[in-house]
C-alpha cells in the first residue's frame, strides 16, 4: 500500500467557511462549460443563495438541514484519498458525489428508516448507483444515530476504495459514470456533499491528490488481490490470467487497460468496461501477470504537438495514426522537440512490402534534417532484419539479426506490429511482438531525440500509431 499522507490542501476542506465551497445541484459533468460566462455567474449566484439557506456552520461543524444544492468544491480533483467524519439522523440520505458523479452513499441503515428494500441493511459506504459492478459494502460499520462515522474514499482512475470506522467496505470497485455509462467516470471533477431528508454533519474533511506516479503505484498493488478474490493460486497458469497496462494522456491523467484470459475466453477492458474481445490464442500468452507503466500517450491529437517533420515526406493522419510516404532524395523523419535519455518507448509499425523505415532515438539533427544516432530497424524485405540495431548516419549495423532466427520471424507485413524499445544507461533492448531482437551495450549517446523515419527512394509506406514513451531517468 503506498503511504497516503493526509493533507490540508486549503482551510475551507477543515470547514472553516462555508462561502470557500459553492453551491452546485445534481448536475450532467461538463455542462457548465456550455454555457456563456453570463449563464454560469447567474446560476452561480442562485445556487449560492440556495447554499446559505441550508448550510451553516456550527463551530467546527459543517451542518445541513436536509434539504438544498449540495456543497461543492472549487477546485476539480483528479486521483485522491479523502478524508472525513459525518453525524446524521434517522430518515436521512446523503452522500459524496465523486468528481461530481454519484455516489458513496451515505444513509439510515435501520428497518424503520424504510429502504431495506433498496439495500439499505447493507450499511453506508457503498457505491449504490453502480449497475454492473459492486455497488454495496462488503459489511454494514456504520455508527448508532448520533455518533460520528469517519470516511476514507481513495479514488485512482474509475477505482474506489472506501473504508467505513476504519474497515475498508469497498475494494477498488470501479464508480460507473451515472451520467452516461458507455464511457468511463470523468478524469477529474468536484468532491460534493450530497443531502437529502434529515440534518447531517460533517467535520475533519481533508483531501491528498495524488502524482501519476502513485496513482499507478496503487493500481499495480491491485494487480496480485484479483487473485486473491478469486481464490486461485499465485502465480497462475496462462489460460487464467490477467496483464494490466497503464499510461498517461497529455494532461497526465492516468488510465488503465486490463487484458483477461480465463480458460478460452479472453477480453479486454478499459475503466472497467469491456472495450473489445480479442482475437487471440490463450496459449501464445505469457504465463504470469503483467504490470507495465506505458507512460505518456503521445500523438493523440493531430496537431502532433511536441513533434516536427524534417525533410520533404507526406504526413497523413488517420483514426490515431500517422502514414509516411513520398518520393525525395534525402530520407525524411517526424522528429520530436523533447529529448530522452532513459525511456522505454512503445508503439505499433506498419509498412508496405520493400519498404523501409526506423524509429531513432538518442539522436541528433543538423541545420540540413540530416539526423544522426541509433536506429531500430523497420525492414520490409526478405532480410526481415526488423528489431534490429542501426546507427544512422554513423556506423551502420550494430545488432543485425543474422543470427535471431526468432527474431526474424517477429515481423509481418502489411500488418500492425508492435514495437518495445527501452534504454537504460548503455543497455539498448528491442522487442517486435514480444519477441527478443536487439540487445546490445553501447556507451556512444546517452541522450537525443526520436525520429520516425521514412525512407528515400519513393518505395516506402509507413504508418505509426498508439505511441507512448515513459522517461526511465534516474535508472541504471
Amino acid at each position: 500500500m503506498i503511504p497516503l499522507p493526509l493533507l490540508f490542501i486549503a482551510p475551507f476542506l477543515q470547514g472553516h467557511s462555508i462561502e470557500d465551497w459553492r453551491g452546485r445541484p445534481h448536475l450532467t459533468p461538463g455542462a457548465e462549460a456550455t454555457w456563456s460566462k453570463a449563464e454560469r455567474t447567474q446560476k452561480q449566484k442562485e445556487w449560492d443563495k440556495d447554499r446559505d439557506a441550508h448550510w451553516r456552520m456550527e463551530g467546527n461543524e459543517i451542518v445541513n438541514d436536509g434539504g438544498g444544492v449540495f456543497l461543492t468544491t472549487i477546485q476539480d480533483y483528479g486521483d485522491f484519498s479523502l478524508s472525513l467524519e459525518y453525524k446524521t439522523v434517522a430518515g436521512a440520505d446523503s452522500g459524496i458525489y465523486l468528481r461530481g458523479c454519484p455516489q458513496v452513499q451515505i444513509w439510515d441503515w435501520t428497518e424503520a428508516g424504510g429502504k431495506w428494500n433498496l439495500g439499505a441493511d447493507k450499511g453506508s459506504g457503498g457505491l449504490w448507483n453502480n449497475q454492473v459492478h459492486s455497488r454495496f459494502p462488503s459489511q454494514r460499520m456504520d455508527q448508532p444515530f448520533g455518533e460520528w462515522n469517519t470516511l476514507r474514499i481513495v479514488m485512482v482512475g474509475s477505482y474506489v476504495s472506501v473504508w467505513m470506522n476504519g474497515t475498508q467496505v469497498v475494494h477498488r470497485a470501479v464508480l460507473e459514470n451515472y451520467f452516461d455509462r458507455s464511457q468511463p467516470i470523468p478524469a477529474r471533477g468536484p468532491i460534493q456533499l450530497q443531502t437529502h431528508g434529515g440534518e447531517i454533519r460533517w467535520r475533519n474533511i481533508s483531501i491528498t491528490e495524488f502524482t501519476p506516479k502513485e496513482s499507478v503505484a496503487f493500481l499495480c498493488e491491485r494487480a496480485a488481490d484479483a487473485f486473491l478474490e478469486l481464490g486461485r493460486e499465485w502465480p497462475p497458469k496462462a489460460v487464467n490470467y490477467e496483464a494490466r497496462i497503464f499510461s498517461r494522456d497529455t494532461k497526465n491523467h492516468v488510465k488503465m487497460e486490463e487484458v483477461f484470459v480465463h480458460g478460452k475466453k479472453t477480453w479486454s477492458e478499459v475503466g472497467g468496461r469491456v472495450s473489445a474481445e480479442l482475437g487471440i490464442s490463450a496459449t501464445t500468452l505469457p504465463p504470469q501477470l503483467e504490470v507495465r507503466d506505458l507512460g505518456v500517450q503521445h500523438w493523440a491529437e493531430q496537431d502532433l504537438v511536441g513533434w516536427r517533420k524534417v525533410g520533404e515526406a507526406t504526413l497523413d493522419y488517420a483514426d490515431g495514426a500517422i502514414t509516411g510516404s513520398g518520393s525525395f532524395r534525402q530520407n525524411s523523419f517526424l522528429i520530436s522537440e523533447e529529448e530522452f535519455g532513459n525511456f522505454e518507448l512503445n508503439v505499433d509499425v506498419k509498412i508496405n512490402p520493400g519498404g523501409n523505415s526506423g524509429i531513432q532515438f538518442r539522436s541528433s539533427v543538423d541545420k540540413e534534417g540530416r539526423v544522426s544516432g541509433y536506429q531500430i530497424e523497420i525492414d520490409g524485405s526478405a532480410r526481415a532484419w526488423s528489431g534490429g540495431l542501426f546507427e544512422e548516419r554513423g556506423r551502420a549495423w550494430l545488432q543485425d539479426l543474422k543470427e535471431n532466427s526468432e527474431g526474424r520471424s517477429a515481423f509481418h507485413l502489411g500488418e500492425w506490429n508492435h514495437y518495445r524499445i527501452r534504454c537504460v544507461g548503455d543497455h539498448i533492448r528491442s522487442w517486435v511482438n514480444g519477441i527478443p531482437c536487439a540487445d546490445f551495450h553501447d556507451p556512444q549517446s546517452a541522450r537525443g531525440i526520436f525520429g520516425f523515419q521514412i525512407h528515400n527512394g519513393g518505395k516506402t509506406t509507413v504508418s505509426w500509431k498508439n505511441l507512448f514513451i515513459l522517461s526511465l531517468e534516474g535508472q541504471s
